[in-house]
């Protein structure tokens, strides 16, 4: 028995076509544009490209204690096939910038090729990576010689205790000596991505967004998501976008920042203190309440 698996073909516009290529008609009610446009208008300019499924900490909201069947290495997409992905999103539909994801992306040990080799592309797009930062100290130099532009740390305390309840795994300071590499080697302003969580980091978004301020970083809350391992969210004692707010307010004035979001999920704030040196940026998303 065999089975035939149709494979979508990208629409041959623009470079493509003046090569000769044979164009695919769009749908009568898609706007005559090469961009990806949903049907509210909106146009997709960010490509998120998962590089594993593997991850090196066992966080509660994510991954049960005992881990989960990771994809065999075959499974996973090779450097080439990433690469072509990457220049079908760039030269066929406009997409600016890629994002390299996991799982845990620092687990691939051909990273640093796979960002060279994204970089190299023409239109070149800006290159960002999500990580847990477990490792990031000795491959920050490489990663931003290959072409990397962008980081942005999951980190949820910066108590050591705390870190090692919600991560299972007592790493704070790999992580925090990640985040210092990254910027001894040059790299933009770091964001870091936090999530609240009640009776176990809930008192601490204070202390997190004073530590963030001082080293320079954008600090993004993100409300926790019904994605636990562990079965354990319930809408009703998550920490909402509405409440961290309120408990920032306490100690920072927080002023909502006049950059446009351009279809972003988070909205973005400026926060100052009593101390003038303290005032930069904090992001909050807030996807789980409004629904």
């Amino acid at each position: 028995m065999s089975v035939v698996l149709g494979m979508p073909t990208p629409r041959r516009t623009g470079a493509s076509a003046a090569r000769g290529a044979t164009p695919v008609p769009l749908p009568s009610d898609r706007p005559a544009a090469s961009a990806l446009i949903d049907r509210f208008g909106r146009e997709a300019t960010d490509l998120r490209i998962s590089l594993t499924d593997r991850c090196n900490l066992r966080c509660t909201y994510c991954m049960p204690a005992e881990g989960l069947p990771f994809l065999a290495p075959p499974a996973l997409m090779s450097l080439d096939e990433i690469t072509r992905l990457a220049r079908i999103a760039v030269t066929e539909f406009g997409v600016r910038q890629v994002r390299f994801t996991g799982g845990e992306p620092l687990l691939r040990k051909d990273l640093v090729e796979i960002i060279r080799s994204v970089a190299s592309l023409d239109p070149r797009p800006e290159i960002s990576l999500t990580t847990n930062a477990i490792g990031l100290s000795s491959r920050a130099e490489a990663l931003a010689e290959a072409g990397l532009d962008r980081i942005n740390v999951s980190l949820d305390s910066i108590h050591p205790e705390t870190f090692a309840e919600i991560t299972r795994r007592p790493f704070l300071d790999r992580v925090l000596a990640g985040i210092d590499a990254v910027r001894a080697a040059g790299l933009r302003s770091t964001k870091i991505n936090a999530v609240l969580m009640p009776g176990i980091n809930d008192h601490q978004g204070v202390e997190l967004l004073e530590w963030a301020l001082a080293g320079g970083h954008q600090l993004r809350f993100i409300e926790q998501m019904p994605l636990d391992a562990d079965h354990s969210w319930a809408r009703e004692s998550m920490i909402t976008a509405a409440e961290i707010r309120e408990r920032l307010a306490e100690r920072y004035l927080l002023t909502p920042d006049d950059a446009p979001r351009d279809g972003a999920p988070a909205e973005l704030f400026r926060c100052a203190s009593d101390r003038p040196a303290a005032t930069a940026r904090y992001s909050g998303s807030s996807a789980s309440s409004r629904r």
